[in-house]
C-alpha cells in the first residue's frame, strides 16, 4: 500500500470516529486520534472532543500499552506532515458538515 493510500485510510478513519464516536482499534489509531484532536480543536471542538474520548477509552482499556508523544509519532513515521494532515482532515470535516446541513435543510423543506 502506498503512503498516500495509507494516509487516505487514516483520514477516513479519523472522520468516521469524529462523527460516530467509535473506539480506536489499535494503539496507533488511539495516538493518532489524540494528535488530530489537538490539530482540529480550534475549528472543530466537538469533533476534537470525540477523538480525545476515543483515545482515552482505548488506553483506559489497555493500561499495559503506553501512549506515544507527538514527537515519537513523527519520528516513527506514524505521521509525516502535520500541516497536510490538519488541512486534509479539516477539509473532510467541513465537507461532512456541509453535507449534514444540506440534508437537514432538505428534511425541513419536505411537506
Amino acid at each position: 500500500m502506498t503512503s498516500r493510500a495509507t494516509e487516505e485510510l487514516l483520514l477516513k478513519r479519523c472522520l468516521t470516529v469524529a462523527q460516530t464516536g467509535s473506539d480506536a482499534l489499535s494503539p496507533d489509531e488511539a495516538n493518532l486520534f489524540r494528535l488530530v484532536a489537538q490539530l482540529v480543536r480550534t475549528n472543530y471542538p466537538a469533533e476534537s472532543a470525540v477523538l480525545e474520548q476515543s483515545h482515552a477509552r482505548y488506553f483506559s482499556g489497555h493500561p499495559e500499552v503506553a501512549g506515544l508523544s507527538f514527537l515519537t509519532m513523527l519520528d516513527t513515521g506514524l505521521v509525516t506532515d502535520l500541516p497536510r494532515l490538519r488541512s486534509m482532515l479539516e477539509h473532510q470535516l467541513a465537507n461532512a458538515s456541509a453535507a449534514e446541513d444540506v440534508a437537514f435543510d432538505e428534511q425541513r423543506s419536505d411537506p
